[in-house]
């Protein structure tokens, strides 16, 4: 038999199902977040400025941070290294040009 905590608890279920399928708009569009659908109207979203697609704002290159020491060595490498193939290539030609 079933008791009346039962029946209670299923209207109370069948009721807050309803009105949750009330809320949820047909045309919304389902995000997975968490392994969990969710619609994308109820992500929480940045209410106080919305700023133009068309006025975005640019960042200044200058105030970038410098590149990597690092790479800059390898840079400073690899320039080296082809100044002094570029250098042999002369001299190899200056040899052919000569014989």
């Amino acid at each position: 038999m079933i008791s009346p905590f039962n029946i209670l608890f299923l209207s109370f279920a069948i009721f807050f199902t309803l009105v949750y399928m009330a809320e949820q708009n047909p045309n919304d569009i389902l995000v997975n977040i968490g392994g969990k659908q969710v619609p994308l109207s109820r992500v929480n979203k940045p209410h106080h400025r919305i700023l133009d697609h068309n006025k975005k704002p640019v960042p200044d290159p200058n105030t970038f941070p410098e590149v990597e020491p690092e790479a800059r060595e390898r840079e400073a490498k690899l320039a080296e290294e082809r100044k002094a193939a570029a250098e042999q290539r002369e001299k190899a030609e200056k040899g052919k040009d000569e014989e």
